[in-house]
């Protein structure tokens, strides 16, 4: 910041100063032709007098000059000198897509694991169902030959025992039911999959909310300058060009 301290006459300057924004073409570096400078006055013509009104001036600024910080607490987020409170929540925002992409990462691994079991315990009961059907048409084909069978002995006067059929017949009813039984399962099975991938879905939609929401914790606190945050770049006398009568 730019300060200008208007010069009282008897002493150094009290408390107050006046902030302008002025730019390095704004100033002058010599007065107009036939200008002349005023006098400088008695308390401000030794150096140690101009060490003095150097320290009076930062006294001053550490006295009175506070400043605005944003801070999220729950973040651990605080602001940086100067910046603005949109340049804060972009730096917040960011940090907060960083929390969820790392909370939605760790989540998908543990879903994927169960997921990944699921469809290897979901390939096995395919695998095993496969078999089980390939023994049911085989055992549907042997009942058929062996129901053949039993009704032409009746034309050809040898009789074929009826229950040899009715074996092979209960034989293809329990592999039928253990087709189905290994479908319901790889059914269920698929059916947890869904669950998993659903519940996925919501838990990365309520960290995205409880995230979000963290921003609404911004706050702005009045925080006052250290010794040290004050820097006197560039001391020197600001002459003011007036018209005065002779």
């Amino acid at each position: 910041h730019r300060l200008v301290v208007p010069l009282p006459t008897d002493g150094l300057p009290q408390d107050g100063h006046l902030r302008l924004e002025l730019q390095a073409g704004d100033l002058l570096g010599a007065p107009p032709a036939g200008a002349i400078y005023e006098e400088l006055p008695d308390w401000l013509n030794e150096d140690r007098e101009w060490a003095a009104a150097q320290k009076q001036l930062v006294d001053d600024v550490y006295r009175s000059e506070t400043r605005g910080m944003y801070v999220h607490a729950d973040l651990r987020l605080y602001g940086r000198g100067g910046e603005t409170r949109e340049d804060f929540e972009a730096r917040a925002r960011s940090l907060i897509d960083d929390r969820i992409d790392e909370a939605v990462a760790k989540l998908k691994g543990r879903i994927e694991k169960k997921v990944d079991a699921l469809e290897g315990r979901i390939r096995d009961r395919e695998r095993k169902l496969e078999d089980l059907e390939g023994a049911v048409s085989s055992r549907k084909a042997e009942e058929a030959v062996n129901v053949g069978e039993t009704v032409l002995s009746f034309f050809t006067g040898r009789r074929k025992s009826l229950s040899t059929a009715m074996t092979r017949r209960s034989r293809t009813r329990e592999a039928q039911t253990r087709v189905e039984r290994t479908q319901g399962e790889i059914d269920d099975l698929r059916e947890q999959v869904t669950e998993l991938l659903r519940d996925l879905k919501e838990q990365v939609q309520d960290i995205r909310r409880a995230e979000l929401e963290r921003l609404d914790a911004l706050e702005e606190r009045e925080v006052r300058l250290r010794k040290q945050d004050i820097q006197l770049r560039r001391f020197g006398l600001l002459w003011v060009p007036v018209t005065r009568r002779v």
